[in-house]
């Protein structure tokens, strides 16, 4: 089916510019996530992952998703001191790359989510 072949040679490629881009390898001590690829069956709701942040109170976290209509993730928790969980939702098929930011560390955390 073409179809299909498509739909995964889409996968293939968002995966390889991922991984060229090096976000499947953040290191930082900093600020990191546990993990940085998510594969998710489209019923699972609620992933959990956790970021670990010097963070420590100052300065502002966010998180936005490529393709929100695919998958979203959310802070577990207001407020923590050096590590917190975020659950990822699995609307359909389809990647979404989530990106974490803080207005106090220059990089970003960036989680690859594929949901099938």
């Amino acid at each position: 089916n073409n179809k299909a072949l498509s739909v995964k040679a889409d996968k293939y490629d968002e995966i390889a510019s991922f991984l060229k881009g090096g976000y499947a390898f953040n290191t930082s001590q900093y600020f990191n996530a546990s993990e940085t690829i998510i594969i998710m069956n489209k019923n699972e709701k609620n992933r959990k992952f956790t970021l670990t942040t010097n963070w420590g109170g100052g300065g502002k976290l966010s998180t936005e998703s490529s393709d929100s209509s695919v998958a979203q993730a959310y802070f577990n928790e207001d407020s923590w001191y050096n590590s917190t969980q975020l659950t990822v939702y699995a609307a359909k098929e389809g990647t979404a790359i989530i990106t974490i930011t803080s207005s106090s560390i220059k990089s970003p955390v960036k989680v690859l989510v594929i949901v099938e």
